[in-house]
Order: structure tokens, then sequence, then C-alpha cells
């Protein structure tokens, strides 16, 4: 009976955290999924809302939601996990004789590669819808009310109701409203007030989005 090397023991342990980990992230998309089929608790919202604020969204807070949510996405971890698998196969079945030196240059390349690939083409993406969004290149007045919201500036003018939104998200900088997967609004929390803050969040209640 053969028994196992310790390099083909180690390789199938980090198969199998790897394996596991992204199981790990399957099945938290899927309790997402599930969440958003969930009926909408929608609790009734008796006052009048009135917010009015101006201001820009700042580059910096919007490059910082963007990388946050692309790092969290499900195939990029799938993308890092596989190549886990293939530099740990590469390293412990790597012949010592013929290829050390190789992999003093290669194994780093590839990992510079997993790790830095990923976010620099994303925060590049940002800049540049940043640069090209008008609505990001001036300050905008933001009106709130029951029935809409407008968002005005010297080249935008725009109303939406609130029926139009399917999800509203609250990160630590912005409510997200989105009106399809691709299209969103951002509302600076910093420009709310403590008590605007806290009136927006009773409001949303009310309203028949995906909350998150």
């Amino acid at each position: 009976m053969n028994l196992l090397s310790v390099k083909e023991i180690l390789n199938l342990l980090i198969v199998f955290v790897v394996v596991v980990f992204l199981s790990i992230i399957g099945i938290i998309s899927k309790i997402k999924e599930v969440k958003e089929d969930k009926p909408i608790e929608i609790i009734e919202y008796s006052g009048e809302l009135n917010i009015n604020f101006t201001g820009r969204i700042a580059y910096k807070d919007y490059k910082n939601f963007i990388l946050k949510s692309s790092l969290k996405r499900p195939l990029n971890l799938f993308f890092i996990g596989i190549m886990i698998i293939i530099i740990s196969g590469f390293l412990l079945n790597e012949n010592p004789e013929t290829n050390q030196s190789n992999s003093i240059f290669i194994i780093p390349l590839i990992l510079c590669g997993i790790f830095l690939y990923t976010p620099i083409l994303t925060l590049t993406q940002a800049k540049k819808i940043y640069k090209i969004n008008k609505i990001f290149q001036e300050q905008l007045n933001y009106s709130l009310n029951n029935e809409s919201i407008r968002i005005k500036g010297d080249e935008i003018d725009t109303t939406q109701k609130w029926t139009r939104y399917y999800k509203i998200k609250e990160t630590k900088e912005f409510f997200i409203l989105y009106q399809d997967k691709i299209v969103a609004n951002f509302l600076d929390k910093k420009l709310f007030t403590d008590d605007e803050l806290i009136e927006f969040r009773k409001f949303i209640q009310s309203l028949d989005v995906i909350r998150e």
C-alpha cells in the first residue's frame, strides 16, 4: 500500500480548503438570491419627507465602493481560488533539480498578477466612468419628498419617482438607488444631517423595493 507523500497531502489540503471556501461563497450568493425573492416587508410612513442638500460625489468614496464591490464578486473570488490551486500544484510538485531557479521568478509574478490585475482593472474602469459621467462632475442639488427624488445641476435636471427604483442599498458612504442592475443613483450620506438619515431610513421601509 502506497502512502501519500507530504507534498501530495499538502496539495490535497489546499484544494480542499479552496473548494470549501468557494462553496461558502456560492452558498452566500444563493442566500442573497433567496432574500431578494422573499416578500418585501413594507412599513407605512406617515411623515412628510422633505430633505434637501447640495454636494458632489467624491472620487475617493466612489472608487472605494467600486473596489470593495468588485472584490466581493463570486466570479473574482472563484478566479483567485483556481489560481491558488494552480500555483500550489506547481510549487509542491516542482522538481528541485530542474525548476527551482524558474520558480523564483515565475511564482512571484503569478501571485502579483492575481492580486494586482483585478484591482487595477477595476480602478481603471472606475476612474473612466467617474470622468465621463456628468453627474459626478458638478455640484448637484438633491430634493427628496414622498413622491420622488430630484437631482439638479448646471447640465442635469432629472426627477425620478420612487417606484422607478427596484433596490436600495446602504453602504458606509452611500445610499445607492438602483433603477436596474446597471443604472443607479448615489446619495452621499455625508450630505445628510443625522436626523435626515434617520428619517430617510424610515421612509425607505415604506417603499416596495429590495433593501440591502
